[in-house]
């Protein structure tokens, strides 16, 4: 039996104190990290399934060992490593040392927090490193709190943990009269460890742990300073934010605004627990300004004590907010202070504000809230635009799809853009929605709606060959595909593709693909990613250099799974598809748990492939299939060819741009005399042509002669 789920939970629930104690004795972090993770390769190989009877201890002699190895190989350093080998060969763990208050508490996690905020390190440098070692956050992690790039919270790290060791910086446990000085920072990383946990999507065990470590350590950091009334702000708003923790999303796990609340679910225990200790942290600092814990507590007690949204004392918030930009200037407390402002003033107040903040271009709650008083003011096509970036930036799944539902302003039981796409199925594809909507108590999706709507024109070539390309033989895992399908909806900006094969990846997946992380793919599945990218993007300039490695049949499998989703993304796009609540889980696990296949009685009346060739099918199954449009007017949809307007720029946009379709590009065909089924026809055909030009341009570049 593997040592691997022994060390995996004496790594999780040791690793702070463990490198605290590293540290201490190495004086140089990245040394200590490096030395720990050898130690843990080591243990891999030599522990049983049941590991050493004290393994912290055998990992910290062996970590021990390796710094010395390291330092010997580099012949450098031979002070330190002189120091090193006439030392005891146990090294041990910070609870064993002194009597002060602080190591006297004998948390290992707080302790190492106070240690890495040394003051000869610079604010964010020591708040980011803290992060890093005490919480193991990555540096993409700690980028997006910091809102930098992640290359360079990078630097950050690299350089501070560098000047440690170059300037011999002491990373002792520092002496209770050293604790003042230390204490916003320990305060700041204290807030992040909880802003990580708060924000990370409700399934992700974090969602809870690293809010709970929060509210833990900053009541230990309470106790230990009980005159500080920072301090005692801190754990004020971590309790008051964590006091509305069950009503932040719905059952389905769908982003539920704070107005939209149900306040019956609010935690009022804990919210009088942090309002006591909010008067008590104001009467210790009433000599002074409040400082910023103070002022984020006191505005979100305003939220909690109001009786209903209604209510909510919006002049004072923004007044808060305008005090606390006085007293920690930042673009997110602007942002908050325009978002206030607009509440008690209107949005136009709101919006000159918060078009004058710099710095937040990639973060997507300032295009959130811009899109929301843009849309407040009338203004539907530039909040769509603002909403479709506040999309793209989003990390949070939930957050994610509830952008994508206000991009397209659609609430449950509002219909696609085409009501016979919602309302026009045969008897038997009726019986089955209606089925199969009472099985997982949820709408069915409006793709499965769209492909049971006319089956004969196209939908069951398509479906036949998203079966195979998804879930038939092939070089590429489920959830490797999954990950393409992504990656292919991101190129055509449709959040209804994006939400859903992301969370299609982590199921096919089984968790070893992150959606979210880039780098979590495996190089053969970034070189394929790169390509069909390209060659959705850019068709004409298709370049397969970087695939040149890769089976031919590898790539040639992976671009069946572009073409379906270039189809596929144009059409939810052209319809205004939306996942609602409840959505995501149910059809997404009955998707996978049924690979992509219908009941064949569904699909009677379709015609089958049969031509080899899966553009051919497509084409073949749109251009030649018995329809309300003439097989010319198709066929001038799929290949770009002249029509008639509006025909001509709708089907334009639908061929290049499709997340630019409104209903107002639908409205302009109604309202020219077209039905809607042949508004349907056409908007299928202008997808296929699109989509198998792109697949015979990656073709073509892998050498193959084409049909189209």
């Amino acid at each position: 039996m593997s040592p691997a789920p022994v060390l995996q939970q004496v790594y999780s629930e040791h690793r702070a104190r463990m490198l605290a104690a590293l540290i201490r004795v190495l004086g140089d972090f990245e040394l200590a990290e490096d030395a720990l993770q050898d130690a843990c390769a080591l243990a891999l190989r030599k522990w049983g399934d049941i590991g050493p009877d004290d393994p912290v201890a055998w990992l910290l002699t062996a970590a021990r060992n390796s710094a010395i190895d390291r330092l010997r190989r580099a012949q450098v350093s031979r002070d330190k490593l002189a120091q090193l080998a006439g030392q005891p060969g146990a090294v041990t763990t910070m609870t064993e040392f002194g009597e002060d208050s602080l190591l006297s508490m004998g948390d290992e996690r707080l302790s190492l927090i106070f240690t890495c905020c040394h003051p000869a390190l610079a604010p964010d440098a020591r708040v980011a490193l803290t992060l890093q070692a005490v919480a193991g956050l990555t540096a993409g992690q700690i980028a997006r709190m910091f809102l930098v790039s992640e290359p360079t919270l990078a630097q950050r790290l690299v350089r501070a943990k560098r000047k440690i060791r170059d300037a011999g910086i002491s990373l002792e446990v520092p002496a209770d009269h050293l604790l003042p000085e230390r204490l916003s920072g320990v305060l700041a990383v204290v807030y992040l460890i909880f802003t990580q946990g708060y924000t990370a999507a409700r399934e992700q065990p974090e969602h809870r742990t690293l809010t709970e470590e929060a509210i833990r350590l900053g009541k230990l950091v309470a106790a230990l300073m009980p005159g500080e009334a920072e301090a005692l702000g801190l754990v004020a708003l971590l309790l008051l934010h964590d006091s509305r923790s069950a009503a932040r999303y719905s059952p389905a796990g769908e982003v539920t605004l704070l107005a939209d609340q149900d306040r019956s679910r609010w935690d009022r225990a804990g919210i009088a627990e942090a309002v006591g200790l909010l008067d008590r942290a104001l009467r210790l600092g009433k000599a002074g300004r409040p400082g910023s814990c103070q002022l984020q507590a006191a505005i979100a007690a305003l939220h909690a004590q109001a009786p209903t949204a209604g209510q909510t004392d919006w002049p004072r918030i923004a007044a808060l907010y305008a005090e606390l930009l006085a007293v920690a200037p930042s673009p997110v407390v602007a942002l908050n202070h325009a978002v206030a402002v607009a509440e008690a003033a209107g949005p136009d107040e709101g919006l000159a504000l918060i078009d004058r903040i710099d710095g937040l271009d990639r973060y997507h709650l300032l295009h959130a809230a811009r899109a929301d008083l843009l849309r407040r003011q009338g203004r539907t096509a530039a909040a769509a635009a603002a909403y479709r970036r506040a999309h793209e930036l989003a990390i949070n799944p939930a957050d994610r799809r509830f952008l994508a539902r206000r991009l397209h302003d659609r609430r449950p039981g509002v219909p696609m853009r085409l009501s016979i796409l919602d309302h026009g199925h045969r008897r038997r594809a009726k019986l089955f929605l209606m089925l199969t909507a009472a099985m997982s108590r949820a709408d069915s999706p409006d793709i499965v709606k769209m492909l049971l709507y006319q089956p004969g024109f196209a939908a069951r070539p398509l479906l036949e060959l998203t079966a195979d390309a998804m879930r038939g033989p092939s070089y590429w895992t489920a959830g490797e595909r999954e990950y393409l399908a992504m990656c292919t909806a991101q190129v055509l900006q449709c959040p209804f593709c994006i939400d859903t094969h992301a969370e299609l990846t982590r199921v096919a997946g089984h968790g070893d693909i992150d959606p979210d992380d880039p780098g979590s793919v495996r190089p053969e599945l970034r070189a394929v990613r790169d390509f069909l990218a390209a060659v959705t993007g850019a068709p004409d300039r298709a370049d397969a250099t970087g695939v040149a490695g890769l089976p031919e049949q590898a790539v040639l499998e992976a671009l069946r799974v572009s073409l379906v989703f270039n189809i596929i993304s144009r059409l939810a796009n052209a319809f205004d598809f939306t996942l609602r609540e409840g959505q995501l889980h149910s059809g997404t696990r009955a998707l996978h748990r049924f690979g992509y296949r219908f009941p064949g009685f569904l699909l009677a009346g379709g015609e089958s492939t049969g031509h080899g060739d899966a553009a051919e099918d497509l084409r073949r199954a749109v251009l030649d299939a018995p329809a309300a449009t003439d097989p010319a007017l198709r066929a001038a949809a799929a290949t770009g060819g002249p029509l008639p307007q509006p025909w001509q720029s709708y089907a334009t946009t639908v061929r290049d741009a499709s997340y630019q379709i409104t209903a107002t590009d639908i409205g302009r065909l109604t309202a020219a005399g077209h039905t809607e089924d042949e508004i349907f026809e056409v908007t299928v055909a202008a997808a296929v042509g699109a989509a198998t030009r792109r697949f015979d341009a990656g073709r073509r570049a892998l050498g193959h002669q084409t049909t189209g």
